[in-house]
């Protein structure tokens, strides 16, 4: 889906289509892609839309740090992957969902999340 640009989803999954506001230069070109996304899901609820795409990320991420990293390339102890937004708000809890227990402890205990 993400290598697809004309995919209806391919807006959901960029973030760096999504400015935040204190970014300038993307506004036109995200306003255009914000109104196509729209037209291209006119009949889709955004709010269902938005949460199915945020779980099947934490779903991935979630998968992805259940893998042994050393295997493939070293890692250090505190890696992980998430599902990043613009409004993401880890210390309000919002990593639980993509990260297992027992390396959220790691990253609480060194003061990351």
């Amino acid at each position: 889906m993400v290598q697809e640009e004309d995919s209806d989803l391919w807006y959901l999954w960029n973030s760096a289509e999504m400015p935040g506001r204190y970014q300038t230069v993307l506004t036109k070109t995200f306003e255009d892609k914000q109104r196509k996304f729209v037209e291209l899901t006119a009949d889709d609820d955004w709010k269902e839309t938005w949460e199915k795409c945020q779980t099947v990320r934490f779903e991935v991420a979630y998968q992805l740090n259940c893998i042994s990293w050393n295997d493939i390339f070293p890692v250090t102890q505190d890696f992980v992957v998430y599902s990043e937004w613009e409004a993401i708000d880890i210390e309000g809890g919002d990593l639980v969902r993509s990260i297992p227990v027992e390396k959220l402890q790691v990253l609480r205990g060194k003061g990351l999340a």
